[in-house]
């Protein structure tokens, strides 16, 4: 008589199941995005994008973007890191 023990019944369990296909996220087609997207939405997209090149042009500060509704601006500063120019 054969024993059933775990080991038996995971490596059935391993041998029965099939692997799945790997099903790829659709891509995000930015352009698309950018023109039916929602104006402010576009705006902050474009205000984050700026601060994070601004970022990378200028590490020793730190930048933030703030978009004003009510009064129509753009916003993007560096506040100047603690300690940076010291």
């Amino acid at each position: 008589m054969t024993q059933i023990t775990r080991r038996t019944i995971l490596g059935g369990l391993a041998a029965t199941v099939a692997p799945l296909p790997a099903v790829a996220a659709p891509a995000l087609d930015l352009q698309y995005w950018l023109d039916t997207a929602d104006p402010v939405q576009v705006a902050e997209y474009h205000a984050a994008r700026l601060a994070e090149v601004m970022g990378a042009m200028n590490p020793a500060r730190r930048w933030r973007s703030h978009i004003d509704r009510e009064y129509n601006f753009a916003l993007i500063v560096g506040d100047e890191l603690k300690g940076a120019g010291q």
